[in-house]
């Protein structure tokens, strides 16, 4: 079997910026039968913010997408399609800007990608 502890050290070292995940827990139901919910948050995580102003292009024409960013992760970072990110520090300069996941995290061999949506908390 192949060691990836290269290539992830690597990836985890060109992660330039910051952000926060905030995690969604049910605990129970109210007396309405709707869920309790509340968010953990883990702050202080590295990671690496690709923009791409919801637009991809093929074939020398511009489309529209669902995706206004993508985001890699430490290999070992846990993040699921419910959970919401706020980007705390991007090129060195504080920020906050907060986006839903909308993909399943796709686990490579050095990074983790999710695909956001900005949203307005």
């Amino acid at each position: 079997m192949l060691n990836y502890t290269i290539l992830q050290s690597t990836q985890d070292s060109h992660m330039f910026d910051t952000c926060a995940i905030h995690t969604v827990t049910t605990s129970g139901y109210d007396e309405y039968g709707q869920p309790i919910t509340s968010y953990t948050t883990i702050s202080g995580i590295s990671c690496g913010v690709e923009m791409t102003g919801g637009t991809t292009q093929y074939k020398g024409q511009i489309f529209p997408t669902p995706v206004d960013a993508i985001l890699r992760l430490p290999i070992d970072t846990q993040i699921t399609i419910v959970d919401t990110v706020t980007i705390t520090e991007r090129n060195g300069e504080s920020t906050s800007e907060d986006y839903s996941v909308i993909s399943v995290p796709r686990k490579g061999t050095s990074a983790i990608r999710v695909n956001l949506k900005r949203i307005e908390i």
